[in-house]
């Protein structure tokens, strides 16, 4: 019953996808196999500006090739869309979907983003008219995606104690992946009480201005102490928040954007496709 249930709910996921953007409505479509800012990769003969309805079909392989701050309304890929490896892009997007046999690829795994270009995809914040099942303001994928940017190390812990006034933090491990204009978050490990009835963490975010081996110079002295508590044997570590690819709501107190992986396989007991959802 499950996989039936998976099967019907995905079913009903691609039907309201096709809702969403009809290929008929489209203002701009791919007609040759190119990058996104070549005004001959259209139909129109022009680059998608604002609120362009964007279609890709199948058999069309389309860079985004652009850091742009024009909004559009909606991208639905039917062939493939990557983007760039080589410059830094940026794409404001209220719903981008990929249909069944599309590829969407920000990043190979054999070939991930470099450290040193940057993608992001914003999703905009708008009402959602018609789309009254609220599928849409994100990525909606049926088919293939890949997303793989630099390696980076998520957390390192730190050596000694951190307190407030402190410029500079001395961590353990490997930062030869932080790099400068990296975000920091240093975690509180102090309860700092209430502040217009909401908690104050003491979490701190502070921006990489130099590293020099295992010592890390950011931009702000500390307001808080960091340091562990006495006698548990605990660790205290920073976060290192960047990350080369993003996807972000243009407003998180909005509408925010998410993303929706649809995965369809053959259940080899019960001879059902499944539907994963993400």
């Amino acid at each position: 019953m499950m996989h039936t249930d998976m099967h019907s709910d995905h079913q009903m996921h691609e039907m309201q996808a096709n809702g969403l953007f009809n290929p008929s409505s489209a203002s701009h479509v791919a007609v040759n196999s190119g990058d996104w800012s070549d005004p001959s990769t259209w139909s129109t003969g022009n680059v998608p500006g604002r609120d362009a309805m964007v279609y890709i079909p199948s058999n069309v392989a389309v860079t985004y090739d652009v850091d742009s701050e024009t909004p559009l309304d909606m991208v639905r890929v039917d062939g493939t869309l990557t983007w760039s490896d080589t410059t830094d892009t940026k794409m404001v997007v209220e719903t981008i979907v990929t249909m069944h046999g599309s590829l969407f690829e920000m990043g190979a795994a054999d070939d991930p983003l470099g450290a040193g270009i940057n993608a992001e995809i914003v999703f905009r914040d708008t009402s959602f008219g018609s789309d009254s099942a609220q599928l849409g303001h994100g990525l909606v994928a049926f088919g293939e995606v890949n997303i793989h940017g630099a390696e980076k190390e998520s957390h390192l812990t730190i050596d000694g104690d951190l307190n407030a006034g402190d410029r500079s933090v001395t961590v353990n491990g490997d930062t030869s992946n932080w790099q400068v204009g990296d975000t920091l978050l240093l975690v509180g490990t102090e309860y700092g009480g209430m502040t217009n009835k909401v908690l104050n963490t003491q979490d701190e975010e502070r921006v990489i201005t130099s590293i020099s081996g295992n010592e890390i110079t950011f931009d702000r002295a500390l307001n808080y102490d960091h340091n562990a508590p006495d006698g548990y044997g605990l660790e205290t570590h920073v976060a290192n928040l960047s990350r080369n690819i993003v996807l972000s709501s243009e407003n998180p107190d909005g509408i925010r954007g998410h993303v929706m992986m649809h995965n369809s396989t053959v259940n080899v007991d019960h001879g059902t496709a499944n539907s994963v959802q993400h």
